[in-house]
């Protein structure tokens, strides 16, 4: 599966409005690509004072699908293809509806610091998170992309290489710290606070975000399994951006 992220901008909820929904147009008529929006509604954290306020995730099973992808650059942060190779794993729709809670993080992790970055992700937080989602059921969405091509981006806005999607119960708020010491420790012999500090030194988090979810996207890694694979290693040609929304 191939995916590609919008993260926007825009000045009003009208303006929001009408480009979605001109968008969502276009993306209906393609059936080859199924899509997210995810709207910001509370930023817990921020390292700029702009902010995104709509992005909308895209997945297709052939890349050749995003072709005619419709582009505006005057409401567009950034525009990329992403890799998965931390972790995916979707609920059933019905579920991801009554989740409660869904969380956007934009990240920013130094060239020099992704090694270090994916193996504390790997050997330890995608671990700890199967851990949760197959014992403690208040998560039962995660997905980690990593970014892999840029086609366009907004240099007003701060930049990131990985985006972290997270679906779950309002209760985890309440038990998400106390789970993922019980699951580091089991999985590494690593306390919570030990190994967000690694990650405090290497990665910096660009947006956090609470958001509202509308669509869905349809590709499943089975979280159980050991292996974590990297799904996005073909080649294949390079977008075509048309210049503006009908």
């Amino acid at each position: 599966m191939f995916y590609i992220i919008d993260t926007l901008y825009f000045e009003t909820k009208v303006e929001q409005k009408q480009y979605k929904e001109a968008f969502e147009k276009t993306l209906l008529l393609n059936s080859a690509i199924t899509y997210r929006w995810y709207t910001a509604t509370v930023f817990f954290k921020q390292s700029s004072k702009i902010k995104w306020t709509l992005l909308c995730l895209m997945e297709a099973k052939d890349k050749q699908a995003f072709e005619k992808l419709p582009f505006n650059q005057n409401v567009t942060i950034r525009r990329e293809e992403m890799l998965v190779p931390l972790g995916f794993w979707l609920t059933n729709e019905q579920w991801f509806v009554k989740a409660g809670l869904q969380i956007v993080e934009h990240l920013a992790v130094e060239p020099e610091h992704q090694q270090a970055f994916k193996d504390i992700m790997l050997q330890n937080n995608v671990p700890a998170m199967r851990f949760i989602i197959n014992n403690k059921r208040w998560c039962q969405e995660f997905i980690a992309l990593e970014t892999k091509e840029v086609f366009y981006h907004n240099t007003s806005f701060p930049e990131w290489n990985h985006i972290h999607l997270l679906g779950m119960k309002w209760t985890g708020i309440l038990q998400y710290r106390a789970d993922f010491d019980v699951a580091l420790k089991r999985q590494k012999g690593i306390t919570f606070k030990n190994n967000h500090k690694q990650l405090e030194m290497i990665r910096q988090v660009v947006y956090k975000a609470m958001t509202r979810v509308e669509g869905n996207i349809t590709a499943r890694i089975d979280y159980q399994t050991e292996k974590v694979p990297f799904i996005l290693k073909q080649e294949s040609p390079t977008l075509n951006i048309t210049e503006k929304v009908d």
